[in-house]
């Protein structure tokens, strides 16, 4: 199998052997460094807070505990952003350079969560060829014709602290500061990834479900000039993800059909 092109974490009890893991970490590192034109984990060591080489150093962590699964879960997140980073380069020198250059400067969690949800769709509309161009605010715009444009912005919700609380504020509080936006308005999707609460709710906050998250969210986006809502959480199963939508009215839904 090879290592540069094509990665399957097998499952639980089924780990990828020790010198395959080796040879896949090798070719991994070395993909990255050249697409982010830096040198991570230069001399075995990590050299910055970039988060992208914390994650190998975690992936190496894993390694050393014994601790297979998160190991290959690791490091099938940073072989799905390779391919990602690859596509949007292949598509568009220049939005590829954007998040490159996003990547390189990210020294915090947080910011890197933002920012690997951009790269995340920006691979989406490529795939399903839905031509776009990246933008600082919002983040992503559509042109139909000269007289017709629609915008997504985006952005994610996380937890850092282990601690009961309500999970359903936070998205609330999320859509709010980005409603305070000069450019939120009906021709803008509000994008918001929640899977971070997800995958933490199942472990620490069971009384956040995902089907009662529109009922919950339902008043503060009553509220937003948003003209569409959209919450996307990204799920380990063996079904690669699923995605929740919410439309408060569908904008543009001919040119939109493509996102459901």
């Amino acid at each position: 199998m090879d290592a540069r092109t094509t990665y399957n974490r097998l499952p639980y009890g089924n780990e990828i052997p020790e010198q395959e893991f080796l040879e896949r970490i090798s070719a991994l590192k070395q993909d990255l460094s050249k697409l982010l034109s830096i040198e991570l984990l230069k001399g075995g060591k990590v050299n910055s807070q970039n988060p992208v080489e914390l994650n190998f150093a975690k992936i190496l962590e894993f390694h050393r505990n014994l601790n297979y699964y998160n190991r290959d879960f690791e490091l099938k997140r940073l072989f799905t952003l390779m391919t990602e980073l690859k596509s949007i380069r292949a598509d568009s020198d220049q939005n590829f350079s954007q998040f490159m250059k996003q990547l390189r400067k990210c020294n915090r969690v947080s910011q890197y969560v933002g920012i690997r949800f951009e790269i995340s769709l920006a691979s989406f509309f490529i795939r399903k060829g839905v031509s776009y161009k990246n933008r600082e605010s919002p983040d992503f715009e559509f042109n139909f014709d000269e007289d017709q444009k629609a915008y997504i912005e985006t952005t994610s919700c996380h937890i850092v602290q282990e601690k009961s609380q309500n999970l359903y504020l936070k998205v609330n509080s999320a859509i709010r500061a980005k409603s305070d936006k000069k450019y939120a308005n009906d021709s803008t999707i509000l994008v918001i990834d929640v899977t971070n609460l997800i995958h933490n709710s199942l472990r620490f906050h069971p009384k956040f479900k995902i089907e009662n998250l529109i009922a919950n969210c339902q008043s503060e986006m009553d509220k937003s000039p948003y003209g569409a809502f959209i919450f996307r959480c990204t799920y380990p199963s063996e079904k690669r993800w699923f995605d929740l939508f919410r439309w408060r009215f569908i904008l543009q839904r001919d040119s939109f059909t493509e996102f459901t």
